[in-house]
């Protein structure tokens, strides 16, 4: 994050973890822990792949754009595989696409390709065609942003132009682009909706038809939704305006309960039904509350925020409670829930949570903790980052049904969806432990002034060595996916000091060691996941013999491609790691 948020949560995070803040204070005047951090953080560099970009290409081979997606795109079976996959998986929360009259243009672009197109592929192909997947993560979409960024004003305010959009900023999330690059993509989004009028009561335009209207519907609260979760995760301002965002939203119905020769919509379903547009429309009925949450949050007056805070919470924790059955996580389903099913099912649960710890976190480090309301606060807060972490077990092959998980596809995408959830919802449990730790008050219940919701109501049968191992659980669940893009080293460290922090009471003394054990222990665990790709990509020969490279940073490799290995490594150490800018400048 960036600016006064950044600073404040900086500032948050001094308060409560000082002997953490103190050891890093000291940690980053190590050289020893400053070289390891930089160690792998260089492996970690090592090991990813650049993605293309339309820099990388020549202008003989990159214009025109389209040409250059047609000249590439798979083989239609790959495509078919695609297909199948977005609209299983990402058709719930977000709705872009309406899928039958998707399909019609995409059985007529097929029967009638267009110059390289016209091919007809092996139906055995799979999608594991390592070109193809690598050309659809990196060229197309970069082909794609370039195609748009010359089109006419009149294409640009068209529905499809806008829906390409969306779908663009959904594939520039998966790869785990910045969190702030997203917020800057979904700003524009909400400004070119806004142009297009999708933000305006439509009943009074009669000119648009019923199936326009409704996927305007669609697609404003689509967009809302995604300024939203991009402001919680970058940390800036919402976007979008503040409306009656329930009555903008769309009805609940199924995509073959209308198209675009229909003249009267159909009734909405009852929430108790379900239909490929449930998850939206529940998200929809607390949207505005969760926008004005995330307002209040960075605005409201130290005076007015204990009593404010838990009166919003207990809006969204209702919120919560109303999520119809069929979408509830405990909702005993009968063997026919596919993965994707479930995932929609997790994200709209976060997606309510998201503002909520938000809300939470904002007081939770208050110094005065005998206030009225603070006890029942702490209770709430955690509650919800128990939960949240207790979502990664649901796709973890390691203990998830080898049945339906027999792979790391859903658990690397919840990860990637939900990685700063689950890097707060820890510190949250960190600093629960902190505190309880500090006062006898927090063994009591709850203040009776305030409701506690849903997600605190099982919390104190939540012993310390529990919520110890569900957050090194984390831990190691972030360390495993130290090598892909989108991951910081410094959020790993700061958890994994954070823990060792708050473990056991001790001397100073004491507990620098645990900490400094704790980094160590992690780098070790990093440097463990990154040594194999590395060594792979410069085809060197042994592990150990790397690692000691790069440890003590002599030359063991004369020749070959360890040596290029260890030039590379000798001219990264002139560069300065950033753990040492003196403002414990953690990127959360």
């Amino acid at each position: 994050m960036s600016g006064m948020e950044s600073s404040s949560q900086k500032h948050r995070l001094h308060f409560k973890f000082p002997e953490a803040e103190q050891y890093i204070a000291r940690f980053i005047r190590d050289p020893a822990m400053v070289g390891l951090a930089k160690e792998v953080q260089f492996l970690q560099t090592k090991s990813r792949v650049p993605s293309n970009s339309p820099a990388s290409v020549s202008d003989s081979e990159f214009s025109p754009e389209l040409m250059q997606l047609r000249t590439h795109l798979p083989p239609k079976a790959v495509c078919d595989q695609l297909l199948g996959l977005y609209t299983q998986n990402f058709e719930g929360v977000f709705r872009i696409l309406h899928i039958p009259s998707f399909l019609r243009q995409y059985t007529r672009f097929w029967a009638h390709p267009d110059g390289e197109n016209d091919r007809i592929a092996d139906p055995n192909t799979k999608l594991g065609n390592l070109p193809a997947w690598d050309y659809l993560l990196n060229a197309a979409i970069d082909f794609i942003r370039a195609w748009q960024r010359k089109l006419g004003r009149k294409q640009q305010t068209e529905i499809a132009t806008l829906q390409i959009e969306m779908l663009v900023v959904m594939a520039r999330r998966l790869r785990l682009e910045s969190a702030e690059e997203i917020w800057r993509a979904t700003g524009n989004l909400v400004r070119s909706a806004m142009v297009m009028g999708l933000h305006l009561d439509l009943s009074r335009y009669e000119s648009l038809s019923v199936f326009q209207a409704e996927i305007r519907r669609r697609l404003w609260i689509t967009i809302a939704e995604m300024d939203l979760q991009a402001s919680i995760e970058s940390g800036m301002p919402v976007m979008t305006p503040d409306l009656d965002y329930e009555a903008l939203s769309p009805a609940n119905l199924d995509d073959v309960d209308f198209d675009d020769s229909t003249v009267e919509l159909p009734p909405s379903k009852p929430l108790q039904e379900e239909t490929k547009s449930l998850t939206q429309v529940t998200l929809a009925k607390s949207l505005r509350h969760r926008i004005k949450t995330m307002v209040f949050v960075k605005n409201a007056s130290p005076g007015q925020r204990m009593k404010a805070t838990l009166e919003n919470g207990q809006v969204l924790e209702e919120h919560l409670q109303r999520i119809p059955d069929l979408l509830k996580l405990e909702y005993n389903f009968q063997g026919d829930e596919t993965p994707g099913h479930l995932l929609n099912r997790v994200l709209l649960d976060i997606h309510i949570r998201r503002p909520l710890l938000c809300l939470y976190r904002s007081l939770a480090m208050l110094e005065d903790q005998e206030e009225e309301g603070y006890h029942t606060l702490q209770q709430l807060s955690l509650g919800s980052s128990l939960a949240i972490l207790s979502y990664q077990d649901y796709f973890d092959p390691n203990v998830a049904d080898p049945d339906i998980f027999g792979s790391n596809v859903y658990w690397d995408l919840s990860q990637a969806l939900c990685k700063n959830d689950l890097l707060w919802a820890a510190l949250g449990v960190c600093g629960h432990m902190k505190t309880s730790g500090q006062t006898p008050h927090s063994a009591q219940a709850p203040s009776s002034n305030y409701r506690v919701g849903p997600s605190a109501k099982h919390t104190p049968t939540h012993s310390k060595a529990s919520m110890v191992r569900t957050v090194q659980t984390t831990l190691d669940a972030l360390i495993r996916r130290v090598a892909d893009p989108g991951t910081n080293i410094k959020d790993i460290i700061l958890l994994a000091i954070a823990l060792q922090s708050v473990r056991a009471p001790g001397s100073t003394q004491v507990k620098d060691y645990r900490m400094q054990e704790g980094a160590k222990k992690a780098f070790a665990a990093c440097r463990q996941h990154l040594l194999p790709s590395v060594v792979d990509e410069f085809a060197a020969g042994n592990v150990s013999d790397v690692a000691q490279v790069l440890h003590s940073n002599q030359a063991l490799f004369s020749n070959g491609p360890s040596s290029s290995l260890l030039e590379e490594f000798n001219d990264f150490q002139g560069n300065i790691f950033s753990f040492d800018d003196g403002s414990f400048a953690w990127n959360l």
